[in-house]
């Protein structure tokens, strides 16, 4: 008897085992139903069976060991909503990867059961078995983690959404008390930390709002006006240096550096460079901006010395939540940092369709070049 056939003629079989095996691995799987707990195998097998029967050329063999095989349903196929049934049934992927073993190994031994002697056919039937398995298994795992993903994003953008009231009220209330000039000297510093606590909170929730709206397609919204990029990259070196009084800041700019971009988000994203570079620079040396612009591009270069980004970090500098020496050493965060503020300043360059690129070496340290087109027209 065919695999393929196997399948289709013995799938109670199958299916009491699979509900089986889920009960045992899963103390949510207890109290569920078997319908609940079979929900979509039985679906998931007529499709590996349907697909044993289909020819195969060579490229889709290879396709499909690579988890890159198209489904032969339109639509979701019974593999990812599968993988949706089981996070709403509070499954780990462990548990989900877990039940695609033991289907594997269920059948696979029911079937040699049944077989007895084994030829060379039943070895083809085998490994085309183990490649629609391997796919239906990519499939659930992609959906699975998609779809954690998403709903963290979603999580963390409504948190940092509901946030901003109180934190708001928190920031306007020490506001307030300060301009009274009726407190006591402990009182008046007492506020000055509330007032600066809730800065740095507020920057963080800014943050993270603007993460979440990238990690769900969206752009970063971006009001572009005609502005001049020289007196931005003053402002913000003079503000740095103001909360770095032991640095050196040197700021250096030449030709015409106006264009249309959006002041708040160029602020925000030079306060981030030149802010990671006065962090990780070396605090002996001054850290460089020079500005200067072309016919069609305003080039800013931010330059520091010290030890280097270690090249097998570079490659995901830009990457959420992870920032040169503390993508290997997360003890190393700054207090007020939660780690997106170089991948914030990409998206805002991307955002003014201009790119933000790192160099770095032993012999020239660390140097984060941004370049913004005049236009700022976004991509």
């Amino acid at each position: 008897m065919q695999m393929s056939e196997f399948i289709v003629t013995h799938m109670n079989a199958i299916l009491d085992e699979w509900d089986s095996f889920a009960r045992r691995i899963s103390p949510v799987a207890k109290g569920l139903s078997a319908q609940r707990l079979r929900d979509h195998a039985r679906e998931m097998l007529l499709e590996i069976a349907a697909d044993m029967q289909t020819p195969q050329s060579s490229a889709e063999q290879q396709a499909k060991s690579e988890g890159q095989a198209t489904g032969l349903l339109h639509g979701d196929s019974p593999a990812e909503t599968h993988a949706v049934a089981r996070i709403v049934d509070s499954f780990t992927l462990d548990e989900v990867v877990s039940e695609y073993r033991a289907l594997r190994a269920s059948v696979v031994r029911l079937w040699t059961r049944e077989m007895g002697q084994a030829d060379r056919r039943t070895l083809e039937e085998l490994i085309r078995f183990n490649e629609s398995i391997d796919q239906a298994l990519c499939e659930s795992v992609t959906r699975y983690s998609t779809n954690v993903e998403r709903a963290r994003d979603l999580l963390l953008g409504v948190l940092a959404h509901d946030l901003r009231n109180p934190l708001g009220a928190i920031v306007q209330s020490a506001q307030y008390l300060l301009r009274t000039e009726t407190l006591e000297t402990a009182h008046t510093k007492a506020t000055v930390r509330i007032l600066n606590s809730g800065t740095r909170m507020r920057a963080m929730i800014s943050d993270l709002l603007d993460f979440t709206r990238t990690r769900l397609g969206d752009h970063l919204p971006v009001t572009l006006k005609v502005m001049d990029l020289r007196d931005v990259c003053a402002s913000i070196v003079e503000e740095i240096a103001s909360g770095h009084p032991d640095r050196q800041l040197r700021f250096q700019s030449e030709g015409a550096l106006t264009g249309n971009w959006d002041p708040d988000r160029i602020a925000q994203m030079l306060s981030n460079l030149i802010g990671n570079a006065v962090q990780h620079g070396d605090p002996n040396s001054p850290v460089e901006i020079r500005a200067f612009g072309t016919q069609s591009h305003v080039r800013v270069e931010i330059h520091n010395k010290g030890i280097p980004v270690p090249e097998h970090l570079r490659g995901t500098l830009f990457n959420p939540l992870l920032r040169g020496a503390a993508a290997a050493d997360p003890t190393s965060r700054t207090e007020g940092s939660i780690g997106l503020g170089l991948y914030i300043a990409e998206q805002i360059a991307k955002a003014h369709a201009g790119t933000v690129v790192l160099a770095a070496s032993d012999e020239d340290g660390t140097t984060f070049a941004l370049e913004l087109p005049r236009g700022g027209v976004q991509p």
